[in-house]
């Protein structure tokens, strides 16, 4: 949902190029929009229109709400994955806001050269429209990290939701993130994780991936898989929107799932679908 080109074609005005009272959401040092457009956004999502029933479309706008339900609760959502989750496990990497982190410029790989929104190579700041528009912080997009950080988190999600004694859900919980949320249907996701296409030569895995496997692919041409039945944590990191997101190189050649299959190849994995020939 492109809440960026609401606000842009909004006639009230709600940006300023300058932080004031009611205008200090940051999207870029030049650019701030009225904190009162938050409710716009979840009027937006909760007027989204519906699939039919037995249809479904992949859709990330119940995460837009994560920052609401912790603030429910008192707390902030970028305080406390960096307090309770980042810190005790040492995860210097990975995080929200990593320039306000002290994370050098020429460190992270910049994304996109945005003409329309934020007209500025987006560099350090999250690439998503939307997280932006919630100060960079969103349950959504605005998480950073380099390989090995984001490796041990598929660490933590393989060992049932625990890493190192810090628990980051409990294992039931995660068990419901991971199991497809529809199994009477072909809708092949989980509540909060993508899975395997029940389909060949389809899906964001290649066909040797076990059907309990699951991970996410990333807009900006990411990817982290877990695979428990091969204990196989893979992470992919790249930033095929650069220049801009019209390069489709990375899916046309599928990069991904055929650095997947070289992988589970080496292990000793079969298709999922009863043989190795998609």
């Amino acid at each position: 949902m492109p809440f960026y080109l609401a606000a842009l074609e909004d006639s009230s005005g709600v940006f300023g190029q300058a932080p004031t009272a009611g205008c200090d959401i940051e999207i870029t040092p030049e650019l701030f929009l009225e904190e009162a457009y938050t409710d716009s956004m979840w009027a937006m999502i909760l007027g989204a229109e519906l699939k039919p029933p037995g249809e479904y479309k992949y859709s990330d706008l119940g995460f837009y709400l994560w920052m609401d339900m912790f603030a429910e609760r008192g707390m902030d959502l970028e305080t406390w994955f960096q307090r309770d989750v980042a810190a005790p496990l040492g995860w210097q990497s990975m995080g929200y806001k990593p320039l306000d982190r002290g994370i050098e410029p020429e460190n992270i790989a910049p994304t996109e050269r945005d003409e329309v929104f934020r007209q500025r190579v987006v560099r350090g700041t999250v690439h998503d429209p939307g997280a932006a528009m919630q100060g960079g912080v969103g349950g959504h997009a605005g998480l950073f990290s380099n390989a090995y950080d984001l490796a041990e988190l598929g660490e933590l999600w393989l060992r049932g939701g625990t890493l190192r004694g810090v628990e980051l859900v409990e294992k039931e919980v995660l068990t419901a993130w991971t199991e497809r949320g529809f199994p009477e249907s072909d809708n092949r996701r989980g509540m909060v994780f993508d899975k395997p296409a029940m389909e060949p030569d389809s899906g964001p895995t290649c066909d040797l991936a076990s059907w309990e496997s699951f991970g996410h692919t990333g807009f900006t041409g990411t990817l982290l898989w877990v695979d428990p039945v091969y204990d196989l944590v893979y992470v992919f990191l790249s930033n095929r929107t650069y220049p801009d997101a019209s390069n489709t190189m990375l899916l046309r050649l599928d990069t991904r799932t055929e650095i997947q299959r070289v992988i589970l190849e080496h292990l000793g994995a079969v298709s999922r679908f009863g043989n190795n020939d998609e």
